[in-house]
């Protein structure tokens, strides 16, 4: 996710301090019902009728008889009209309930210690950026760093609608028929985002391709393709519809934008990406010759739209669902004896659904990240392991890389394996990528500080 501004940072302190608010909430309702066990056996008459008049000021609660029954004044004071202790504990499923809400809890806390480990190693990442560009700068490499594209499913207004079950959750008690349409409405997103995400890896993979012909194609190195080596690349490779001497003319004018007798490879890139006849015929030729692996773990765009619907099944629908599904029927158990009588009642399982939404979305987005990155993510490994010898070797983890991307520079992949190696045995071993290699790999794809020409 994005380094996060100071904006985001208050956001958060405030979503903090809701947490607190409903966590101290907890704590005085608890305190209530340890203050009626205490005084139940002096509580033996059954609870007088409710009284319009109510001198005490609560809707619902009659002191009628006050001064015959302190200990009973003093429970429906407790009670203010709106909770229903008596009911809650003598009900069988409560010890099981409360369980499942201090689970719920739990793991929002935990996803609060996550966010402090992501911020933390945010840091260290842009630290880490600004010293390698830095450093290339100061070699006199041009570091040209990709625009990412505009991802609407996660950056625009659709992004609530991730949200839309926790909505239902928290409307059930006052509007039931919301309940099922949220959950078509949170999974349709999540099958959207998926198959977005899995786009994105396909073309990502695609550009990926594009980017190592033409390192193979500039037989010099200097960077650029002249029409001796274009020229080359179309007579060797068997395009479906050949090239003569016009044509091939016409397309490396097309391509030259620049008009310097050589195509750069944002001009090659740019052809590529406007469907450029001649230059799409050369890609697709190109990567028909290249090996297909079998391994469903090797296909891009197989593995981005897995792990986007894993990742979004979990932090948007399932965990925060069950954590304001246990919290309102907590709450809708407590309060049902007098939601007829009074609409504080009836509304406030739906109203602590809601201020529950802004305070666990985040924790749990982050802790589902983790939680990912520590147990299926890390299955990777048998990808990079080409020859299934249980470790990974700088070969394979240099192919690797340069299949993603090649203009990943060696002895950058050098240092990314030698961080790797911790047991310095010259192979990464599976616990060492469980441990933190894997970290290291999915950083390094995200530092994408590429080196891409040499003046």
């Amino acid at each position: 996710m994005p380094a996060k501004s100071h904006q985001q940072q208050s956001k958060r302190h405030g979503r903090r301090g809701t947490l607190a608010a409903v966590v101290g909430a907890a704590g005085l309702a608890g305190a209530g019902a340890r203050a009626f066990a205490a005084v139940r056996p002096a509580c033996n008459s059954p609870m007088p009728l409710v009284s319009p008049s109510s001198s005490a000021g609560f809707k619902g609660v009659s002191l009628q008889g006050a001064g015959k029954s302190p200990a009973r004044t003093a429970r429906k004071a407790a009670l203010l009209g709106i909770f229903d202790f008596e009911k809650v504990l003598s009900d069988p499923g409560t010890p099981l309930l409360l369980a499942q809400c201090a689970g719920a809890i739990s793991l929002v806390l935990a996803g609060k210690y996550c966010i402090q480990l992501e911020e933390k190693e945010e840091e260290e990442h842009v630290q880490k950026r600004i010293m390698i560009k830095y450093k290339q700068e100061a070699q006199g490499i041009i570091v040209k760093e990709e625009v990412e594209e505009f991802d609407f499913w996660r950056e625009s207004l659709a992004r609530y609608l991730g949200y839309s079950n926790e909505l239902g959750e928290a409307l059930r008690p006052v509007f039931p028929a919301a309940y099922v349409a949220s959950y078509v409405a949170a999974f349709s997103y999540v099958f959207a985002d998926s198959l977005d995400k899995a786009a994105r890896a396909d073309k990502k993979a695609k550009r990926a391709s594009v980017r190592k012909l033409f390192l193979s194609l500039d037989l010099d190195g200097d960077g650029a393709l002249d029409q001796d080596e274009l020229m080359v690349a179309f007579a060797e490779m068997k395009i479906k519809n050949p090239v003569t001497p016009a044509s091939f003319k016409a397309c490396f004018d097309r391509v030259n934008v620049s008009g310097n007798k050589t195509i750069e490879i944002d001009e090659f890139m740019a052809a590529y990406d406007r469907a450029d006849a001649e230059i799409t015929d050369l890609v697709e030729a190109w990567q028909e010759q290249q090996e297909k692996s079998s391994n469903p773990l090797e296909n891009p765009s197989l593995v981005a739209g897995a792990d986007a619907l894993i990742w979004q099944t979990i932090a948007s629908v399932a965990l925060p669902g069950f954590t304001i599904n246990r919290f309102v029927t907590l709450a809708e158990e407590a309060c049902a004896g007098q939601a007829a009588a009074n609409p504080v009642a009836e509304y406030f399982p739906t109203v602590l659904g809601l201020c529950m939404i802004p305070v666990i979305c985040k924790p749990l987005d982050v802790l589902a990240d983790f939680g990912l990155d520590a147990t299926l993510r890390p299955l990777l490994f048998s990808a990079i392991d080409t020859d299934k010898s249980g470790t990974i070797e700088f070969s394979e983890l240099k192919t690797k890389m340069q299949n993603i991307d090649a203009s990943f520079d060696e002895a950058y992949l050098r240092q990314l394996f030698d961080e790797c190696d911790t047991q310095k045995n010259g192979v990464i071993t599976i616990e060492e990528w469980r441990m933190g290699g894997y970290k290291k790999f999915k950083e390094a794809l995200k530092l994408k500080m590429i080196p891409s020409v040499t003046p």
